[in-house]
Parts: C-alpha cells; sequence; structure tokens
C-alpha cells in the first residue's frame, strides 16, 4: 500500500500503523495506533445493503416490471409516460426538474437517455421506476428513482448461471437465489495534505497544569476539597483549600476556574492527568449547576470527545477563556510511571487516599494507619514517621509534587518533540495526532494526480 496513493483498498488484514517514540537516555518509551477493518457490519451498511436488494436481479427485461411507455426522436428518449393513481405523469420532466438540484457533473445528475433505455414500474414498500439499459448478453444497468424523480439507487448486474455479480457504487456483490453471499467494499480514503510550515520558534512555554483532589461528602457524593494549578511563568504552583468555616466545594472551583479565565492566561494551555475520567467532571458539573442557578454572565462551555472521554474542554465567560486538555490522552501511562520514564527530580508522592472526610479536611495528629494509603510497602511506610502529621499540609504537599511533576514532563516532552521535530505537542490533542503531524510534515510525499 503506497502512501501517496489517492485511493486504497484495505483488505482484511490491512493494517495501518503510526509510530512515536520519546527517548530518554538508552530508554524507549513508545505506543503503537492502529486502524483495523470493523468485523461488524454498521446499521447503516445493513440498510444499504438491503437497499441494493431492492433492485430487481433479473437481466431479462421482460422479468423486470411493467413496462413504461416512451417516445423517442434522432435517437434520444423525449417522453415517458406513467399512468399513477388515475393521473398521468410526464416522468422525464419530474426528472429534471429534480436534476436541478443537483450540481452540475454530479454522477446523480442523469438527464439524457438514450433509446437504448427501457422504463418500467415496479411494485415495493414504496413504488418507483426503474431505467434499465441492455450493454450485452449477461450485462445490464439499472437505474432506481423514486416518483419525485430522485436517482435512489444504481447497479450493474452480469449473470453468470445461478449467480449474479452486483455491483453497487464501491460494493461488489455476489447474489444466488436472491440472498448475499459474498461482498466486498472499497474504502476510498481522501489524499492527505501536507500542513503548511510554521516559522521556526523557541519551544512553547506557556504549559500550564492543573489538579484536584476529591472526597466522599455525607450524602455519598464526590466533592472536591482541594486543586491548584502552576504554568511555565510561576516559580511554584497556587494551591486552593476548602474553606473550614464554609465548607463549601462548589466556590471553592468557581473561585479556581475564574482565577484561570483571567487574561494572563488566555494562551495557556492547562493539562490534566486522566482529565476526561475524573477532573473535568466535577468541574463541568458545577458550572452547570452555576448556570441553571444565574441568567446572566454564564459559562460557555464545549468539548472534544473520543469514546465518551472528554479530551479537551473549552470554558469561555466574558470574552476570556480557558483551555483544559487531557495529558494521559499524550502520554498514556500513571503519573508515578512517568516521573520514572522522563527520570525527573519530582517524583510522585504517597498519599493516603482512603483517609479524605469532611471530618479530616484539619486533622493534626499521628500518621494515618497503613490501610488509608494504596500500593505501598510497610518499609516505605515506616519511613514516612512523623511527630505530627497534619492532613491539610500533607494535602498541599502532594499536591504541589504532582502538579510540579506533570509540568516537568509535559515541558520535557515538548522540548524533545521541538528538538527532533520542529513540532510544538501543545498544537495537538492525543499522541495519534502528533504522530500524524510529524508523519504528514516530514514523511508525506504528495505524488496523487
Amino acid at each position: 500500500m503506497m502512501y501517496y496513493m489517492e485511493d486504497y483498498n484495505l483488505s482484511e488484514q490491512a493494517i495501518v500503523h503510526i509510530e512515536l517514540i520519546f527517548r530518554q537516555k538508552d530508554k524507549k518509551l513508545f505506543y503503537e495506533f492502529h486502524l483495523e477493518k470493523p468485523t461488524h457490519v454498521t446499521k447503516s451498511e445493513f440498510v444499504n445493503t438491503e437497499r441494493d436488494l431492492i433492485i430487481p436481479l433479473s437481466v431479462n427485461e421482460d422479468s423486470i416490471g411493467t413496462p413504461l411507455p416512451v417516445m423517442t426522436s434522432k435517437g434520444l428518449i423525449t417522453h415517458i409516460n406513467i399512468d399513477y393513481d388515475g393521473k398521468s405523469i410526464k416522468f422525464l420532466d419530474v426528472i429534471k426538474n429534480s436534476a436541478k438540484l443537483i450540481r452540475r457533473g454530479h454522477k446523480d445528475n442523469i438527464t439524457s437517455f438514450d433509446e437504448g433505455f427501457k422504463f418500467y414500474l415496479l411494485k415495493d414498500r414504496i413504488d418507483f421506476v426503474l431505467a434499465v439499459k441492455i450493454l450485452g448478453a449477461n450485462t445490464i444497468n439499472k437505474i432506481r428513482y423514486s416518483l419525485k424523480g430522485v436517482v435512489l439507487s444504481s447497479v450493474s448486474d452480469i449473470a453468470i448461471d445461478d449467480i449474479v455479480l452486483r455491483k453497487s457504487g464501491e460494493k461488489e456483490l455476489i447474489i444466488r437465489d436472491g440472498n448475499i453471499v459474498y461482498l466486498t467494499q472499497n474504502i476510498k480514503l481522501i489524499p492527505l495534505h501536507k500542513p503548511v510550515s510554521k516559522p521556526l520558534f523557541v519551544e512553547y512555554n506557556n504549559i500550564g497544569v492543573i489538579d484536584i483532589e476529591t472526597y466522599i461528602a455525607e450524602d455519598e457524593t464526590n466533592k472536591v476539597y482541594a486543586l491548584g494549578f502552576m504554568t511555565s511563568e510561576m516559580s511554584k504552583p497556587v494551591i486552593y483549600y476548602i474553606d473550614k468555616d464554609t465548607l463549601d466545594s462548589s466556590k471553592l472551583i468557581l473561585d479556581f476556574v475564574n482565577e484561570l479565565m483571567r487574561p494572563k492566561y488566555d494562551k495557556v494551555k492547562f493539562y490534566c492527568n486522566n482529565l476526561g475520567g475524573y477532573d473535568i467532571v466535577y468541574i463541568l458539573h458545577v458550572l452547570l449547576y452555576y448556570n441553571d442557578n444565574n441568567l446572566e454572565n454564564k459559562y460557555n462551555m464545549s468539548g472534544v470527545l473520543r469514546n465518551q472521554n472528554i479530551l479537551k474542554t473549552s470554558i469561555t465567560r466574558d470574552k476570556h477563556g480557558l483551555t483544559i486538555l487531557d495529558s494521559y490522552a499524550m502520554l498514556p501511562n500513571k503519573l508515578r510511571d512517568l516521573c520514572r520514564d522522563f527520570v525527573e527530580s519530582t517524583i510522585k508522592s504517597q498519599f493516603p487516599y482512603m483517609f479524605p472526610t469532611q471530618d479530616h479536611f484539619f486533622y493534626e495528629g499521628n500518621l494515618p494507619l497503613i490501610e488509608y494509603y494504596d500500593n505501598i510497602s510497610y518499609e516505605e511506610y515506616e519511613k514516612m514517621s512523623v511527630v505530627i502529621w497534619s492532613f491539610k499540609d500533607e494535602t498541599i504537599r502532594y499536591l504541589i509534587n504532582d502538579l510540579l511533576s506533570l509540568h516537568q514532563i509535559l515541558t520535557k516532552a515538548n522540548k524533545q518533540v521541538f528538538l527532533d521535530y520542529n513540532v510544538d505537542m501543545t498544537e495537538n490533542i492525543t499522541i495519534s495526532g502528533l504522530a500524524l503531524t510529524l508523519f504528514l510534515k516530514d514523511f508525506y510525499k504528495k505524488k496523487y494526480s
């Protein structure tokens, strides 16, 4: 399969493979992407194939349907008459009027028929007209029209003994006894176009990261009690922690979002690890509730989804916007593993995920029991022993560590892509999109005609 051809015919075994490698010294971290032909038939494909069988299979024009009278002049059909429901229809005029709505040159814009064509009225769930032209002893073309002169489908049939080979567009069907026994479908892909090169630029410095921490409230819903953000222009993250007096999780999120929608952050692209599967749910829930209870100054939200997961969210208000992307879509791995892969100085720390409750937000005392931690050894737990352990301080320290780690990883990955390919990683949402950008930029040769 040559990449510069305009049309591709993919067999069931054909696989399109794109690979992107992030390097770190002698280590390689790579991801594979496969485009495979679906093994199931979609509803639309079933309906289209079923529609192909509505046209009679016979190549014997006498057994097709009720013939319609036509008039000819100078080798062309000038009149097609249909008596239908007590009315006389000049069907050729109907076809020409319908064709006015179709652009010139379209395959369905057929208004002229030579005297080799014959027309038949057929009865089905809806009545239709079949235009037929014999091309050879066993070959016949058939065009199916609605009574309003619209082309519904067209096929070419070749009869071989008790088998009919039917071609309909890019499909070829082998039919025996009225049943499809084999079907092939050519997949037509539009030609790829090489992107316009951008001027050389210094690596993108407006990368931001956000992270949130949640707890299970008394009503058994998850709510946010702490969150933070960091940008390339900041020396350390900014942390928001729930107010001791109000314990208002919604206000915490609104204050956070409103801060990020200030003009100074308009050009920053914020990343969140596992955005679509976790963090964005809590943010959007609060913003939607706000919109439902306020008539003015609402938040406008839009997103990019894949398999019901949100890859990108855009929030606008008062002519300012906030863009949040899922870092997992670009670097699909856990943050702790990414830290090891990129050998960062900031390593994801341990945190008692089962400890956060409304009663513990301002807890100070002994280190929580090991049961509150996840995937931690007794040796690691014993090293964390402290005289006085503060849940608030530990949460803030944990958030800062995660934000610093994710920011360093994204900055380093973007720098590597820029130095290797002169491409800004942040212009793409997913790693597969980045791989396609690199392919089009450096490896795609436009040679199709």
